[in-house]
């Protein structure tokens, strides 16, 4: 399998995962775990366009897959944080 094979399959698989997730949550409210999911899932997808795509714009994908990790990490890094509820007796 040549390498552009590859990186049109990740797009495959990645596109799935999208497509799935889509169709699965309609009028559910997603967890934040699923959101960070879909972001990575299509911060992938954009990275295998920038390989496979030789005229795309770059830089602009870049910050915009940039973006996506970042807010994904941000995600996670919540769903980590404990949740202390107080309550007075």
């Amino acid at each position: 399998m040549t390498t552009t094979e590859k990186a049109r399959r990740i797009k495959e698989i990645t596109n799935e995962i999208i497509r799935l997730y889509v169709k699965d949550n309609k009028g559910i409210k997603e967890s934040e775990q699923e959101r960070a999911v879909e972001l990575l899932a299509s911060a992938i997808q954009d990275f295998s366009e920038i390989y496979l795509n030789k005229n795309a714009d770059d830089d602009e994908m870049l910050k915009g897959i940039l973006a996506k990790v970042k807010i994904a990490s941000n995600i996670i890094d919540e769903v980590k944080k404990p949740k202390v509820v107080i309550k007075r007796v």
